[in-house]
């Protein structure tokens, strides 16, 4: 009898802890989210600089662009979460804005923000998600990697170490050889979607 009696114990105990949790997930998911997009929002603006107008391409460009991407082994694990066109105060286009995630990062999912001018020059990248190793990956995050993706006009970036050739090359972060070849393959995805995306919307202006 007493084990019955410890068993609806511990369900009530269980039952009441779940309720809380639950409690405490609606009562934050506001607040997280909330912060998620202010923290994207502060990249694109950082990837761009100002940004007039901008506007959302659909679903079926993201996927047209992403089986573009897919079907290149070396932008392997990339996808291109989310794209815009920027426009100026007189609907001219100015270039593109994208979210890319690499899944091949040393500790998972890489996620940049990165802005392309309409003539193809690289503004800069931001990073969304990364989680790689202190002291070795998360450097890049730091100024002395970041700088590399800034005004850069080129189709790709190589990282030779990681046999992925382009028209650009850059350093990769030092003993962080995972990390790099991930961002480099997001950074270079960004690249593809940003020239067709270029060729369809933009370059029909």
């Amino acid at each position: 009898m007493k084990m019955f009696k410890d068993a609806f114990v511990l369900f009530l105990i269980t039952i009441v802890a779940a309720c809380a949790l639950g409690a405490v997930y609606e009562i934050t998911k506001g607040p997280i989210e909330d912060a998620a997009q202010k923290a994207k929002t502060e990249a694109y603006e950082k990837v761009f600089g100002d940004i007039p107008q901008m506007e959302e391409l659909d679903e079926n460009v993201l996927a047209d662009v992403n089986g573009t991407i897919n079907g290149q082994e070396r932008l392997d694990g990339s996808k291109i979460n989310e794209a815009y066109l920027v426009y100026d105060e007189n609907g001219q286009t100015l270039g593109t804005i994208m979210s890319v995630t690499n899944s091949n990062g040393y500790g998972g999912d890489i996620t940049i923000a990165m802005g392309v001018t309409k003539d193809g020059t690289l503004n800069g990248i931001e990073f969304l998600e990364i989680s790689e190793t202190a002291g070795l990956g998360m450097k890049a995050k730091e100024e002395k990697f970041l700088g590399q993706f800034r005004n850069v006009n080129t189709k790709s970036f190589s990282l030779l170490k990681a046999k992925i050739d382009g028209e650009t090359e850059m350093d990769a972060v030092s003993s962080a050889t995972i990390t790099s070849k991930a961002v480099n393959r997001a950074v270079n995805a960004g690249l593809v979607a940003a020239e067709e995306i270029g060729n369809s919307y933009i370059n029909a202006d």
